[in-house]
This record gives structure tokens, C-alpha cells and sequence, in this order.
């Protein structure tokens, strides 16, 4: 079952605001989709694409010699 997040959540997570996690869903930076559950539709982004995103974006240190 696939599980998804809110922008909110998101950008929580990410320490940006949720304007910029809309941004990165229209550059197509993260998966989301928008509900029917209300009237104007909620947007959710699903964890895996924000789990990808994550990964992506992590810089690993350089190992010293």
C-alpha cells in the first residue's frame, strides 16, 4: 500500500516551507498527487518519493587517507 505525506509534513522534515515543497513538486523533484477527499483537493507526496529525494540530496563525507 503505497503511504503518503503532507506538503506540511514534508516540508517539516525537509526544514524549507511548504511553498517551496510545491515548487519541487512542479520542478518534479518529488511524486505527488492530489486527493478528492475535499473540494479543492489535497495535494500528498508519497514517502517513497520523498525517501528518494532524501537520498539524493545527502552529501556522504570523503573518506580520509
Amino acid at each position: 500500500m503505497v503511504q503518503y505525506l503532507t506538503k506540511a509534513e514534508v516540508a517539516e522534515r525537509l526544514g524549507v516551507s511548504e511553498y517551496t515543497v510545491g515548487r519541487y513538486i512542479r520542478k518534479g523533484l518529488l511524486t505527488a498527487m492530489k486527493t478528492t477527499d475535499t473540494q479543492q483537493g489535497a495535494v500528498r507526496v508519497t514517502v517513497a518519493s520523498y525517501e528518494a529525494y532524501v537520498a539524493r540530496h545527502t552529501v556522504s563525507p570523503k573518506r580520509a587517507r
